[in-house]
């Protein structure tokens, strides 16, 4: 098995993006990931990177049911920027899959955005992406 660790980003990242605002809502996340098969999804404000939200964000923030409100209308007031990583790890699009792994695992994350010098987001590359390359010539 022959390793491409010349690979680029550019040329493995997913670029059909599914976005969420820092005003939607827990609720809106948790319907994307389920419906969507999406496991992090980028919040973006004027096509910039402002931060970034996994299942895992929305799975540890899902409301215990109470006798107050449906868990449903919890998750309808709670907004994405209450609960979104704001320090996220990004990664440029010339950089090579080999150089995203290595900050992936150094950092213990499975997704990195991709952004340009201004933080336009382009894309983003994960672990999975990651895998394929080595699966597909």
């Amino acid at each position: 098995m022959t390793v491409k660790k010349d690979s680029l980003i550019k040329d493995r990242m997913s670029d059909k993006l599914i976005t969420l605002s820092k005003d939607d809502k827990l609720a809106d996340a948790l319907l994307i990931t389920c419906s969507k098969d999406v496991r992090h999804i980028p919040i973006v404000e004027d096509n910039k990177l402002i931060g970034l939200i996994s299942d895992r964000d929305i799975k540890r923030n899902l409301p215990t049911r109470s006798d107050e409100a449906s868990v449903w209308d919890v998750m309808e007031q709670v907004k994405i920027e209450e609960i979104m990583i704001r320090q996220v790890l990004t990664i440029s699009k010339e950089s090579t899959l080999r150089e995203a792994a290595l900050v992936m695992m150094r950092e213990k994350v499975n997704a990195l955005p991709v952004v340009d010098e201004d933080m336009v987001l382009l894309g983003i590359i994960t672990t999975e992406d990651i895998l394929w390359d080595f699966i597909v010539d």
